[in-house]
């Protein structure tokens, strides 16, 4: 669709495009039998050699060309006549073709390039007719019809499928039916926001139009504000997905989230719920990472002048209670769903926790003698110790050694205990049972000494 301009004509008298529906206004060079039902005159000779002011004018209502294919002055015109008889003119005789302009035939006239071929072609035929003054009386009466069309053009009004309105109603309409039309598309593009709005042509007639019709540039402004809207809401969608991927790191996502800031987020509540919640969990990772310094600090402290032993140090009460706090915060920091991304600000808060709540476990534990349970614990403290310190590495790397001691020790009873049994000795399997028990108080050698005990004579 071409676009629409309506700037104030300054053009007068007469005015005609080249063809009116289909009607051509300059001579018909038409090959083709095709009855064409077009009134209009002809200039005619009386012999070919004739000069051209010794030319008749033959008025027709109809006619029919029927000149030889590749040579214009081979073949003849057959014309109608008003009266319906028909006459034949051979082509070398025939001037000129002139089918009369009719207005009533312009369906359309609503653009000023159409209402300047009108006035060119409408040129054309006056300045024929200065040349062939007999045809003047012939062409005043259509000229007329097509001046006063242009006439109303130049006055305001257009011409839309045969029927005149002002320019300003006209645009109205067309801005109306536009802005319907574009916001369904709009709002039904997929994705959302990729409609290619200021590459439309109906968008473009929008935002030109004006002050022919001034809520045309108000619906244009709602066009791409919405355009824009779900272009930032499929942004929005995009970044929060991008954000709640485990995977993506911390740097990434704070750049994420400066993008996610960009994009208007107070039109998306799930926008603004993340960026608060990014932004108190931001500040409480990092108020948990410098409280997690400290407690490590005074833990490496504490175990650094602590000398070689195969039980559980045990922390100064202040200790204590920053690793209980510390615990504390980490639960309730947990439960917030806290973004992924943040999990590598929490690392070292998470390892102080892990060794400190693994040193106060190994204090029940080694006492006890349950050295499975111990090992378990020492394995889980191994993995973050280096985040708390040397000393830290140090003392539970020796109480892997100690635990492993035991552990081997026992199973080494355990295993004698049952090839015993099994060899039908009792009285020595029971023995190293109880050897065992003596390094760990296992369940399963306390079964297996009962049923030995049971099958006593």
């Amino acid at each position: 669709m071409r676009m629409i301009k309506y700037p104030v004509p300054t053009l007068g008298l007469l005015v005609l495009v080249l063809t009116l529906g289909g009607v051509t206004l300059r001579a018909q060079n038409t090959e083709g039998t095709t009855l064409q039902e077009s009134p209009g005159i002809a200039l005619v000779k009386p012999q070919s050699w004739s000069k051209e002011s010794a030319a008749s004018v033959l008025e027709f209502s109809a006619f029919v060309d029927r000149r030889a294919a590749g040579n214009a002055a081979a073949g003849y015109y057959e014309f109608v006549l008003p009266s319906g008889e028909r006459r034949q003119a051979e082509a070398s005789r025939v001037l000129k073709v002139i089918i009369f302009p009719d207005a009533s035939r312009v369906v359309t006239l609503i653009e000023q390039a159409d209402r300047d071929k009108i006035e060119g072609a409408a040129r054309e035929m006056a300045g024929m007719a200065n040349r062939f003054p007999a045809i003047k009386t012939y062409l005043q009466t259509p000229l007329q019809g097509i001046e006063d069309l242009l006439k109303r053009f130049d006055a305001g009004e257009v011409k839309v499928d045969g029927r005149w309105v002002s320019r300003g109603v006209y645009a109205n309409q067309l801005a109306d039916k536009y802005v319907r039309v574009l916001r369904e598309e709009i709002r039904d593009a997929k994705p959302p926001g990729s409609f290619l709005l200021e590459d439309d042509a109906r968008y473009i007639t929008l935002r030109d139009l004006g002050d022919s019709a001034p809520k045309a540039k108000g619906f244009a402004a709602e066009l791409k504000t919405l355009n824009q809207k779900l272009a930032r809401a499929e942004e929005r969608s995009k970044i929060l997905k991008r954000l709640a991927d485990p995977a993506s790191s911390y740097e990434n996502s704070v750049a994420l989230v400066t993008k996610l800031q960009a994009a208007q987020p107070q039109e998306d509540p799930d926008a603004v719920a993340f960026l608060e919640n990014w932004k108190s969990r931001v500040a409480t990772a990092s108020a948990l990472d410098a409280q997690s310094q400290t407690i490590a600090a005074a833990i490496e402290s504490e175990l650094g002048s602590r000398a070689s032993s195969d039980q559980a140090p045990e922390f100064q009460a202040s200790t204590v209670t920053a690793l209980s706090e510390l615990s504390d915060k980490l639960r309730a920091y947990r439960t917030g769903n806290p973004p992924a991304a943040l999990q590598s600000r929490i690392v070292r808060a998470e390892a102080v926790e892990t060794v400190g709540n693994g040193f106060a476990s190994l204090q029940k534990s080694l006492p006890a003698r349950q050295f499975f349970e111990a090992k378990t614990t020492l394995d889980a403290m191994s993995g973050r110790t280096s985040e708390v310190g040397a000393a830290s590495q140090r003392t539970v790397k020796e109480l892997q050694n100690s635990v492993a001691t035991r552990i081997d020790l026992f199973t080494k009873l355990r295993d004698e205990a049952k090839a015993l049994a099994d060899a039908g000795q009792a009285g020595q399997a029971v023995a190293k049972y109880e050897e065992a028990l003596v390094v760990i108080p296992d369940a399963s050698v306390v079964r297996a000494l009962e049923e030995l005990q049971e099958k006593k004579p």
